[in-house]
């Protein structure tokens, strides 16, 4: 094995029946470890996706907060669909991309690629693609994308799909739900939860309200840090990289002009989706700034902290 922790392709305890009350009003803090602790794969049925075509892949994606799924539909490309729990854009109410509808009650930002070129431009496009704001409370959104050969309508075909996410948002279905779901030790921690450690020295600069569900930025000795969880090939944390130690932990690091990344893959491979199609996915943390000594400096604590 590599890293520090193994992922669980198995579903956690199912959910009771009883729905819990969903908190409102909450912190930033406490949003993003709300929010973090929702599936997003169980927020789609595996039938309403087969709706639109032959599923082929359809399981946890870039990150613990987001999940992704292709059909075939009889169509040389298929059908794509992503989706993520985030948060809600600033502009959600004020962008001129795009308009709000209302779907079964609720106010939804719907852009449609091709409306967003001038028309001269629209028939350069190679496909149909659709992106869907779904606002909850605290700030909390699902964002999803629908993308399909371009004689067809992803709009119309991503609104059944809004429906499904608005049905379910209320059970606030518990990471590990769905079958579909993976769990790693990046699914049970946040990348903020090393703060605590690091503030225990001088000069760390930290505002919650810099902070997304799945990165934390702060500053450390006036240097600009990112740390950020994520799912990716094995191969991308190892190219144009040196084989690094953290803390005793085996990582890589690359720099590219001025810029240091350090990564550390922290569980086993799990069969995911990426770019349209099943991958083989690893866990990793990344850490990224201009101080090499910081940025091993913060990898070390930040796998120090996660869970075993």
């Amino acid at each position: 094995m590599t890293g520090c922790s193994t992922t669980e392709p198995t579903p956690a305890p199912a959910p009771t029946s009883a729905t819990k009350p969903i908190p409102k009003n909450l912190t930033r803090q406490d949003a993003i470890a709300w929010a973090r602790g929702i599936d997003p794969c169980a927020l789609i049925d595996r039938d309403k996706l087969a709706a639109l075509g032959t599923i082929s892949a359809f399981g946890t994606a870039s990150s613990p907060t987001s999940c992704a799924a292709h059909m075939d539909d009889g169509s040389d490309r298929g059908i794509d669909v992503d989706w993520a729990i985030a948060f809600t854009p600033t502009d959600f109410l004020t962008t001129a991309l795009g308009t709000l509808t209302e779907i079964d009650g609720a106010r939804i930002r719907q852009i449609d690629s091709a409306s967003a070129l001038p028309p001269e431009a629209r028939g350069q496009l190679v496909e149909s693609r659709c992106s869907f704001d779904v606002p909850f409370e605290n700030d909390i959104a699902v964002r999803m994308s629908v993308s399909m050969a371009r004689d067809r309508k992803a709009c119309t075909s991503g609104e059944p799909l809004v429906r499904a996410v608005l049905s379910k948002w209320p059970s606030q279905p518990a990471q590990g739900s769905s079958p579909n779901t993976t769990v790693t030790a990046l699914t049970r921690t946040a990348p903020c939860a090393v703060v605590p450690e690091l503030q225990k020295a001088p000069g760390l600069v930290f505002d919650w309200k810099d902070q997304s569900l799945d990165s934390c930025f702060f500053k450390r000795g006036g240097t600009d840090l990112l740390v950020s969880f994520n799912y990716r090939t094995r191969e991308l944390a190892t190219v144009n990289s040196q084989p690094t130690a953290f803390g005793g932990h085996p990582g890589y690091t690359a720099t590219d002009r001025g810029t240091t990344t350090a990564t550390a893959i922290v569980g086993d491979e799990f069969s995911g989706v990426g770019a349209g199609h099943e991958r083989r996915l690893v866990p990793m943390v990344e850490v990224s700034g201009d101080n090499p000594a910081a940025v091993s400096d913060v990898m070390a604590a930040v796998l120090a902290q996660l869970p075993t």
